[in-house]
């Protein structure tokens, strides 16, 4: 984390010269609905708001109408130097509270660890190594898991891919595959399932998790990731 946030000041102290350099650019307020700092329109703030700010004072990159509305923190109709200060403090804010999440340990939930251990059965069985229940992943994909409440599909109810909710939790993988299931009975019926496709029988997944969501129906989610 320590270095994720030299990164960060890096940035600050760059843009700081470019922002004297290169000054302030207008902007109008147009659209009603702005995520402050989602520089890119990815619907989620990373590190790539920074850069990609970055890129646009060295005329490198271009921002879109709605990206140049986003970096308008302080919503005084200009893109300058402060913006980038206050979309890096956005940034930080955000990873401190994701750091300070109290996410329950799957290793307690019986459920998800005989899930778990019957995959890692299927895994053995091919020669792979096991993959392990991770406590963050099984957060994500209990969210995941209430998303397909409201409308069941491979994607999110907004559209878009189910690996950007990985991002907004800073869970960046080379390698993902998510599983989604409805009105399951048992742990079996579960591994049973994501069987017939077999892609988590792949050794580059190292870690799993699993979530669930119940309300009219039950859904469960499970992902693996390198």
């Amino acid at each position: 984390m320590l270095g994720y946030k030299k990164i960060i000041c890096g940035f600050i102290s760059f843009n700081i010269l470019i922002g004297c350099i290169f000054g302030a650019i207008n902007v109008k307020k147009v659209f009603a609905d702005t995520v402050n700092g989602d520089v890119n329109c990815d619907g989620m703030i990373s590190l790539d708001d920074v850069i990609k700010m970055r890129r646009y004072f060295l005329s490198q990159s271009n921002l879109s109408s709605s990206g140049l509305i986003n970096a308008d923190i302080d919503n005084n109709g200009k893109v300058n130097v402060l913006d980038m200060i206050l979309t890096t403090k956005i940034l930080l804010e955000y990873d401190e509270k994701l750091a300070s999440l109290d996410m329950p340990d799957p290793l307690k939930d019986e459920k998800k660890c005989k899930i778990a251990y019957l995959i890692n059965q299927k895994r053995l069985e091919r020669g792979l190594t096991t993959a392990i229940l991770d406590t963050k992943l099984s957060y994500v994909a209990d969210i995941r898991a209430s998303e397909l409440a409201i409308v069941f599909q491979l994607a999110r109810p907004d559209g878009r891919p189910y690996r950007s909710l990985l991002s907004e939790y800073r869970l960046y993988e080379l390698s993902t595959y998510q599983y989604i299931m409805e009105d399951y009975r048992t742990a079996q019926d579960i591994v049973d399932g994501i069987t017939e496709g077999e892609a988590f029988l792949d050794d580059c997944y190292k870690k799993m998790g699993i979530g669930f969501y119940r309300n009219s129906s039950d859904y469960c989610v499970i992902f693996f990731t390198s």
